[in-house]
């Protein structure tokens, strides 16, 4: 799967998913609803998580304002390269239990060069990484962090929890909704412990949060594309 993202005027996603296989019809409807209402792409694509956002003022805040506060890069144009590690697939009993691995490379523009850095989604009972919800969660609370920090705040602490999975039926359920085409709702906590600031600043940065409006609001245009190729022949295992 390859992702370029571009936000000069918005928020736009160019995504392409690459598959080997035979496909028919009913198949590859499968497929688009799938890549299109993914239990983790939705959160930032169809905008039905609730945030509910927690603020603790601690200690006593001074006379900073919002106006005070420096510029925020939002999303650096940049590109997503993503292949999935079907040789780390957990197989119980004949039955696919845990999807495995993908290896993921991500670069984007900084103004004197690229940053880039490798990371693993996991999907797997062995417990070494997160699994990729978890690290869309870690990625806005990183976001808020962000968001606060440019305020001028002297501490910043931030929790997000998902108290219940919205709709039920587990990582099954939700990857049943995908193949229908369905997005689910979801529902978030954040707590923010902050100290420094107004509480009125505090509120007003978070709505203007980028990856909080992401998941509340369908902001992000994807342009998806999928292609089919032939799989490659694999080689015989020496005797």
């Amino acid at each position: 799967m390859t992702s370029d993202w571009t936000a000069p005027e918005g928020i736009r996603i160019a995504s392409t998913v690459t598959l080997d296989g035979d496909f028919d019809e009913e198949q590859m409807a499968r497929i688009r609803r799938t890549t299109g209402y993914c239990p983790v792409g939705k959160l930032f694509t169809k905008g039905v998580t609730t945030i509910e956002d927690q603020i603790v003022i601690s200690g006593s805040s001074d006379d900073r304002t919002a106006s005070d506060a420096s510029p925020l890069v939002m999303f650096p144009p940049g590109s997503v390269h993503g292949r999935y590690l079907p040789d780390t697939q957990d197989w119980q009993d004949g039955v696919l239990a845990n999807e495995g691995e993908v290896k993921v490379y991500y670069s984007c523009a900084h103004p004197d060069f690229w940053q880039g850095s490798l990371l693993a989604g996991h999907f797997g009972s062995n417990g070494w990484g997160p699994q990729p919800v978890d690290q869309a969660h870690a990625g806005l609370g990183a976001s808020t962090v962000a968001s606060l920090a440019r305020l001028g705040a002297d501490d910043v602490r931030v929790t997000i929890t998902s108290p219940s999975a919205a709709g039920g039926g587990g990582r099954g359920g939700a990857q049943a909704a995908a193949e229908a085409g369905i997005a689910r709702p979801g529902y978030i906590v954040r707590k923010v412990i902050v100290s420094g600031v107004q509480e009125k600043d505090v509120r007003a940065a978070l709505d203007e949060e980028p990856i909080g409006r992401l998941f509340r609001q369908a902001v992000l245009a994807v342009e998806e594309r999928i292609v089919i190729g032939t799989p490659t022949p694999q080689p015989e295992a020496r005797r």
